[in-house]
């Protein structure tokens, strides 16, 4: 596990090792407007099988993705009149919309779900870091499925405390 620590003048830096990082189908946690998340791509079966074992959560459990803005929104999930009004007013920011998925997605990604929930966050970085990537990340919170979400790199690795199975990149932006 790699710990990078993000500041205002390393920003570029710290995205061109998460995406490196991703395209080799590692796993990212990575800082959000919220809490702490995970990302993989979601195109790459393996990193999204191995982001829900790290996560212990099940395959049935629904997972979000994160775009940069609500027209990369619109290739992956239908955005009739109130979703896209909803994104708008809203996006970026700690809002997940949940829309009927297009066929753009991967199969693998929610199966059996018709719906996908797609997020724009509002932190820079992040939104930089989808752009840079070119396409959608997973967007889950970084905690073991069930337990209390991680505000900071201290309380992601108390929670993970002796797992072989962690992220490949950490993004340390602080609490």
């Amino acid at each position: 596990m790699e710990e990078f620590k993000l500041t205002s003048k390393n920003e570029a830096e710290a995205i061109k090792k998460a995406v490196v990082c991703l395209r080799k189908g590692g796993i990212l946690l990575y800082p959000t407007d919220t809490c702490y998340g995970l990302a993989a791509d979601i195109f790459n079966e393996t990193a999204f099988r191995k982001l829900y074992q790290l996560k212990e959560m099940s395959y049935t459990k629904p997972i979000s993705i994160m775009v940069s803005s609500l027209n990369e929104a619109k290739e992956y999930g239908q955005f009739f009149d109130v979703a896209a009004g909803v994104a708008k007013n809203f996006w970026p920011g700690p809002l997940t919309i949940i829309v009927n998925k297009k066929s753009a997605l991967p199969p693998f990604l929610n199966i059996g779900a018709d719906t996908i929930g797609i997020r724009v966050v509002d932190f820079s970085f992040v939104r930089d870091l989808v752009g840079a990537y070119d396409f959608p990340l997973t967007t889950t919170s970084a905690n073991i499925s069930g337990k209390k979400e991680c505000y900071s790199i201290a309380d992601f690795k108390k929670q993970f405390k002796g797992r072989l199975l962690m992220p490949d990149l950490v993004i340390d932006a602080g609490k």
